[in-house]
């Protein structure tokens, strides 16, 4: 494709995606290519090429104008780039115009990753050639290239990263949407719209949580082919229904919560997977599945037992509706940890979670956030104990597992306000415990 060979292209940040970007742009000849980054430390070391130069400085001061194409990572707001906006694109798009074979967006508030790695072992089960990247694994441009027509690849993709997406993937699953990032988005209004670029033809078919979601997006207004899936059997195509999966009339699986209790994810994620594989006609054996899918680290893990406490680290809540469901997953008195960096997001329903159910007999609140968090739960009467920190390494310093069988580490809030990001979080915690 000569469509970028002998141009002038620009790519905006140099993390995971900007790395595969330059190593794919490349390969396409491009007259001029030149990464932006606004991190205060010497990138030049880091890529090796007479053809690439790298730039330092605020992209709120840089005009972009003369580039033919602007790369964006998906951290980086449109609105924040001087140039016009049909100029920029992402490596999301570029993927679309050379990969081959089936595709599948997921998409959604929570649940994202977990759902596209029970979508790939179900491919799998089905002797289908899969690849998954996006958020998780690999970035797409790895492995564009090894694709044919018989292929399928599974991303998942963020509301960052759909806000400028133009392409068409043959199915889009959407999970349950909440507000969230609202320290990036306008407003909630302005991240459904964002989600909602994941199907955006008609050819595709759309895998969307309730009728709630569908009106949320809009999808009434696309002629798209609709799986709508739920807990409740009401007006749906996919639904649960005790402890087995039907979609129109059919049976598609059994044994769904006991597969759901043993690797501690949400049943609507399950189900999510249950619907794609339905409208592909794919069989899931369950048995199967439950020993061979794993779910990524951080998500309601398993650290460590020590005497009769589990120790769960759930660093990757990043959002209230996150923590809630990992309170749900919790049997039995547990301390909760939680704390951050605010994404402008409400948490009164988090607190009245915590007030009104029987699960959390002690909260640990950290970081930034600390003071709003015990000030909503004073407010609201929490009985149970309640102490504050600075820092998570004094939280853990400071536990009382006397009365506990769980300590739930599922923070609600980012992670930026002392951490690079959740990983780096979860990490110190996996430490800090380890070390008890």
């Amino acid at each position: 494709m000569d469509k970028y060979k002998n141009k002038k292209i620009a790519i905006l940040g140099y993390g995971f995606e900007g790395k595969s970007l330059v190593d794919f742009l490349l390969k396409l000849l491009p007259s001029e290519l030149v990464v932006f980054d606004e991190k205060n430390k010497e990138l030049d070391e880091i890529h090796q090429d007479e053809d690439v130069v790298i730039k330092h400085g605020l992209l709120d001061d840089i005009d972009f104008s003369s580039f033919d194409f602007v790369f964006r990572s998906p951290g980086i707001k449109i609105e924040k780039i001087n140039c016009p906006q049909d100029k920029i694109t992402s490596l999301s798009n570029l993927f679309f115009e050379y990969k081959k074979g089936k595709s599948v967006i997921v998409t959604g508030t929570k649940g994202k990753s977990t759902t596209v790695l029970l979508i790939e072992q179900i491919l799998k089960q089905n002797n289908k050639k899969v690849f998954v990247g996006g958020n998780i694994k690999l970035d797409p441009l790895d492995f564009v290239g090894q694709l044919d027509d018989e292929s399928y690849t599974v991303l998942e993709m963020s509301s960052f990263q759909l806000q400028d997406f133009t392409g068409i993937a043959d199915y889009a699953v959407v999970l349950p949407l909440f507000p969230d990032h609202l320290d990036y988005h306008d407003d909630a209004r302005d991240y459904y719209k964002s989600k909602s670029k994941a199907f955006t033809n008609s050819d595709q078919t759309v895998v969307v949580s309730s009728e709630e979601n569908k009106t949320i997006l809009d999808l009434e207004k696309l002629a798209n082919k609709e799986i709508i899936f739920s807990l409740n059997k009401s007006d749906t195509s996919c639904y649960k229904e005790r402890d087995s999966i039907v979609c129109s009339g059919k049976l598609i699986s059994e044994g769904v919560e006991n597969f759901c209790k043993f690797h501690k994810i949400p049943t609507i994620d399950f189900v999510a997977a249950a619907s794609f594989a339905y409208a592909e006609d794919l069989v899931i054996d369950i048995d199967q599945l439950k020993e061979s899918f794993h779910k990524l680290p951080f998500r309601i893990e398993l650290v460590k037992q020590k005497s009769n406490v589990k120790f769960f680290n759930d660093s990757a809540s990043t959002n209230p509706v996150s923590t809630i469901a990992a309170i749900d997953q919790m049997h039995g008195s547990t301390a909760l940890l939680l704390g951050g960096s605010s994404k402008g997001l409400s948490f009164e329903d988090l607190t009245d979670e915590i007030v009104k159910g029987n699960t959390i007999s002690a909260v640990y609140l950290f970081g930034e956030s600390r003071a709003q968090i015990e000030e909503s739960l004073r407010r609201k009467g929490y009985r149970g104990m309640l102490r504050s920190y600075k820092t998570l390494s004094e939280v853990i310093g400071n536990l009382d597992l006397t009365e506990v069988g769980n300590v739930l580490f599922s923070p609600a809030f980012a992670s930026f306000d002392q951490y690079e990001n959740y990983t780096e979080r979860a990490n110190e915690f996996n430490t800090l415990v380890k070390n008890l």
